[in-house]
């Protein structure tokens, strides 16, 4: 909360939240091995926001530049702010009762992916999320492999075999039990993730259809 608590101590106009922004955004992205870390970091943004935009009403409200339509914008962001981790609870409580216990672990990768999207889609859900990812997903076609190498920062629970036998994928998936696909020629619709500097790159599974 460092990072946090020194720009919470500046007046508005001196605020520069874009860089603590990008720190929080590092680690959530690329150290979900600890979730006590993103978790952190996850607060420290969410206590950012609501600090800056508070500041914000206070600060145009002195200059007497702000309507009753703006602050109320304002207030609405303020809100959602502080009701992300409670909107994000119940929606994974809801999604929990038909996961695997692969796709559990990979939910909390999503969870830090989709608190990154929200720092610059304030007014979106999480159901706006997955329609962006499925708008802008490629599809890919093989057979699919598991992958249960005990192999620290694995980007994914399964491999899939490309048209091109010498190029393979890592992939995981929340929406699809990719186990019920093992050993089958597929077509997927996929996003990209990263790929933790494996060999090959990394995809999250939108869709799968059976060829």
């Amino acid at each position: 909360y460092f990072i946090t608590q020194a720009e919470c101590k500046k007046p508005y106009d001196e605020m520069l939240p874009h860089e603590a922004i990008d720190s929080f955004d590092l680690i959530i992205k690329e150290y979900s091995e600890f979730p006590l870390h993103v978790q952190q970091a996850k607060e420290g943004l969410a206590l950012l926001q609501d600090n800056y935009l508070q500041k914000k009403i206070a600060y145009l409200e002195a200059k007497a530049n702000i309507s009753h339509m703006e602050k109320d914008q304002l207030l609405k962001a303020v809100e959602k702010a502080n009701t992300y981790d409670e909107e994000l609870e119940v929606a994974n409580q809801n999604s929990n009762k038909s996961l695997s216990n692969k796709m559990k672990f990979w939910q909390r990768v999503e969870d830090a992916l989709y608190a990154t999207w929200t720092t610059f889609h304030p007014e979106k859900k999480l159901n706006d999320f997955y329609k962006e990812q499925e708008i802008n997903s490629v599809a890919i076609a093989g057979v699919i492999e598991g992958f249960s190498q005990g192999v620290k920062n694995k980007p994914g629970d399964f491999v899939v075999k490309l048209q091109d036998p010498t190029k393979k994928a890592f992939l995981y998936s929340t929406k699809v039990n990719l186990d019920d696909f093992v050993g089958k020629k597929v077509t997927l619709k996929v996003s990209p993730r990263p790929n933790n500097n494996f060999a090959y790159p990394a995809f999250f599974v939108n869709q799968v259809e059976v060829q």
